[in-house]
């Protein structure tokens, strides 16, 4: 489970977010017809708000086209922005470690440094994992790759060497940092001894910067408190 020593991972009586695993089978989810953006016809959105263990609330939204097959979903925080953002860094070598879960919001950045690999922030949270993260960027570039061999076929050599550095992260041969820089504060690396300090992940907070804040949709009133002028997102 994603680990945060502050949460308790028992669902208490009287909160309304239940648990991922209590809701695997997606019992509890709510359904919304909705367009389909690739199609234009209606499809199925399912909503599911839950509390994941010794992390915080968030919200699972899973569409779903029966006309044309088309998939999304998309992980949002439950409550409100965090007061701090936050900074984390997770030491990786060891199988175990790839499979550890990554909670992203959209705002987060993601680097690991020792193959100069940077991922801007996506307009979409989600929950994946270490090896996920590495694999969703193999893919990318092996699509593409295919037909830059035509166009510049020194870039696809180029390109084809960057993509064996990502498929020897996966080997675990060698030690390698993944960092995570969310000025939202919602993001988090699974601990494997969930509520336990895990040796191998660092968690820092930060004050946001007014770029930060700009980029967030953050207002500063007078009174120092933070007030968020995010739009609603449609489902």
């Amino acid at each position: 489970m994603i680990a945060d020593g502050n949460m308790e991972g028992e669902n208490q009586e009287g909160v309304i977010f239940p648990t991922l695993r209590e809701n695997a089978d997606g019992s509890s989810a709510t359904e919304v017809e909705s367009l389909c953006m690739n199609c234009h016809k209606n499809g199925v959105t399912k909503i599911l708000l839950t509390k994941i263990p010794f992390f915080k609330e968030v919200v699972i939204m899973a569409f779903e086209c029966d006309h044309c097959g088309y998939r999304s979903s998309d992980v949002q925080p439950g409550g409100q922005i965090a007061q701090l953002g936050v900074e984390i860094l997770c030491k990786v070598s060891t199988e175990s470690d790839l499979q550890r879960s990554v909670l992203l919001s959209d705002s987060a950045v993601i680097k690991i440094p020792s193959v100069e690999l940077e991922i801007p922030s996506s307009k979409r949270g989600r929950l994946t994992t270490v090896e996920g993260i590495i694999n969703e960027v193999m893919d990318n570039l092996s699509e593409t790759n295919e037909e830059l061999r035509k166009a510049d076929p020194e870039g696809a050599t180029r390109v084809a060497a960057f993509l064996a550095k990502l498929a020897m992260l996966k080997s675990c041969t060698e030690e390698f940092d993944v960092e995570i820089r969310d000025p939202s504060g919602n993001s988090a690396i699974e601990g494997l001894e969930p509520g336990k300090q895990d040796p191998k992940i660092r968690r820092k907070e930060f004050k946001r910067s007014a770029v930060d804040n700009a980029a967030l949709g953050l207002q500063q009133p007078p009174d120092g408190m933070i007030i968020a002028c995010r739009s609603p997102r449609r489902v």
